[in-house]
């Protein structure tokens, strides 16, 4: 005779709890305390319960997907396809797929989509997207610290900015470069934002100036090297800070082009590592932001709705060629 399936109620039972809080917590719909979570999950795995994937879909009108939005030229970083990674991992695990939503996305088409929730990997101010998501209630994560208070069904990853990029400040200083300067992206993206305002604070801290280039976040690599060589070339800069890691390379070509032997005469170092920053005649020193980490977090917070806003993934620093002499 086959065995008997377990049931809702048998959870609920074993739990203590109603299945109503039984629902919450498969569901991730609702709020529910973390140790009232924690024993319904315990229950759920003693016990062997095994929703069906389509009916739990049905019962709870959702559509078993989280959408996941990308900026422009987004496949030419490793940080998002690692992040990508990282989040489809965590929502396997859940019965849940991934969708990539294109990045000329409206916010019309956004809200319409047959997703459930959506991953921003990098929000913007005063985007029109942000607005109607939180009009329509759909339970979003960003994967960077917002400036202000988020609503109860969104969520946010906060990579620690300012500790990180005052660490990196703090080592290209230590390694000789008492004169910096900065390649930072257009303050519109919160990232772009919460590094220009780490630089500027771990400046004022320290009592000293931070020279500083700003450039849009998909700038044509012939762009990057102009712009970093105009900050170049008076000579002042002995370390150089590049806020990507599509910049590295024009950093120390344009470091080559000025005459400047890196790490020699200038210090290099960028805000966002990548396994070609291993492949460049130098080896450029970079934060680790964890990008997986950040994906599979994002992950957790859709799936399991905490009371608190945010989550923190510690960026890690890589020191390499480029800063040691």
């Amino acid at each position: 005779m086959g065995r008997q399936r377990v049931t809702i109620r048998d959870v609920a039972r074993a739990a203590g709890v109603s299945t109503t809080t039984v629902s919450h917590v498969l569901s991730g719909n609702g709020r529910v305390r973390a140790q009232t979570r924690e024993n319904v999950q315990q229950q759920v795995r003693l016990l062997g319960y095994q929703p069906n994937p389509l009916a739990a879909n049905l019962r709870r009108s959702t559509f078993g997907s989280v959408g996941l939005v990308l900026p422009p030229v987004s496949l030419n970083f490793t940080f998002y396809s690692e992040l990508m990674i990282g989040a489809s991992e965590v929502l396997l695990d859940a019965s849940t797929g991934l969708s990539l939503i294109p990045p000329a996305t409206t916010a019309n088409q956004l809200t319409e989509l047959a997703i459930d929730a959506v991953i921003i990997a990098e929000p913007r101010t005063n985007d029109v997207v942000l607005q109607r998501l939180r009009d329509a209630h759909l339970p979003a994560v960003f994967c960077e610290a917002p400036d202000e208070p988020l609503p109860d069904d969104m969520w946010a990853i906060d990579s620690d900015t300012t500790v990180s990029i005052g660490a990196t400040l703090d080592h290209l200083r230590s390694a000789g470069a008492e004169r910096i300067a900065a390649v930072t992206v257009d303050p519109v993206l919160w990232w772009g934002r919460n590094v220009a305002q780490a630089v500027d604070r771990w400046a004022e801290s320290n009592d000293l100036e931070v020279r500083r280039a700003i450039i849009p976040f998909a700038v044509p690599p012939a762009q990057a090297r102009d712009q970093i060589r105009a900050l170049l070339a008076d000579g002042w800069a002995e370390g150089l800070l590049v806020c990507h890691e599509g910049l590295a390379a024009s950093a120390l070509a344009s470091a080559h082009r000025l005459g400047r032997r890196v790490p020699d005469d200038l210090l290099i170092a960028c805000s966002v590592d990548a396994p070609d920053l291993l492949a460049l005649e130098t080896n450029v020193t970079a934060l680790d932001l964890r990008p997986r980490e950040i994906g599979r977090a994002a992950g957790h917070l859709l799936l399991d709705r905490p009371a608190e806003p945010a989550r923190t993934v510690t960026p890690q620093l890589r020191i390499r060629a480029s800063t040691t002499r």
